[in-house]
């Protein structure tokens, strides 16, 4: 809808390359590159459809219009002396069965660091994902939409231990009551006026696991572990020193 709204109103035919130019350079003024990028792309696959099946384009005028550069990605990690004050902003105990929906988000956001998974893929695991005697969960709702599996460690599992619900309910209980977005927010509130957290993200421990991760797997172990299709976009966490790389060589 929105983007009707903000697309000339004029028969498909007769959109033109300039009107999507035009449309962009608008867009960019109000959002990132990479969001364009993204809108960019799913109008193409509309043109593409519009003109390869249904017949009602000649060309698409997609094709001509430079698409906006994607942004460096962002790799921020969390130093490890904010970690006990943020544990303590959730009420966090180790080792204590949690109560409270902000011990969850605790808890979650360890698992986060030792796995390296998404918010949304460790809220959706449910008793059925997860078998403690092989060490490794299940993730069927994943960002690509690939199942997957996930090595946990001993301290992944230690945190899994505390959450009541993985020993009551069906098999298809959810193991965490909280909801992603009281999750992000619950967060938000608890690292506000910590030392060094001004720009402190959630989605953060997803990048601080995956550096920690690279110094145990190799890059293609690490795709498969945390669902990257492409091992080249891991590579910005492999940073060993040159120092690191000689003492190999003997």
């Amino acid at each position: 809808n929105r983007l009707m709204k903000e697309l000339p109103c004029v028969r498909l035919c007769e959109l033109s390359s300039d009107d999507l130019a035009t449309w962009r350079n608008t867009r960019l003024k109000t959002v990132s590159g990479p969001t364009v990028k993204r809108e960019m792309n799913l109008l193409n696959q509309v043109f593409n459809v519009a003109l390869r099946e249904w017949g009602w384009l000649n060309t698409n005028p997609m094709t001509k219009i430079k698409k906006p550069e994607d942004s460096r990605p962002r790799r921020r990690g969390i130093p490890a002396a904010v970690i006990p004050d943020i544990l303590s902003a959730l009420s966090y105990q180790p080792e204590r069965e949690v109560m409270l929906k902000k011990q969850e988000v605790a808890v979650a956001f360890l698992f986060a660091i030792e796995t390296a998974m998404r918010l949304g893929e460790i809220l959706a695991l449910r008793k059925r994902d997860v078998d403690i005697l092989n060490k490794v969960v299940t993730v069927a709702d994943s960002k690509n939409k690939d199942t997957r599996k996930v090595p946990l460690s001993t301290m992944a599992i230690k945190l899994l231990r505390v959450l009541p619900l993985l020993y009551s309910g069906k098999q298809n209980t959810r193991i965490f009551t909280v909801q992603a977005g009281s999750a992000s927010s619950i967060f938000r509130k608890a690292k506000n006026g910590i030392d060094g957290c001004d720009d402190l993200h959630f989605h953060d421990s997803r990048s601080e696991g995956l550096t920690r991760l690279s110094r145990k797997f190799s890059v293609i172990e690490l795709a498969r572990v945390v669902g990257h299709r492409s091992p080249a976009s891991l590579m910005i966490y492999y940073a060993p020193s040159i120092e690191d790389l000689a003492n190999k060589l003997d």
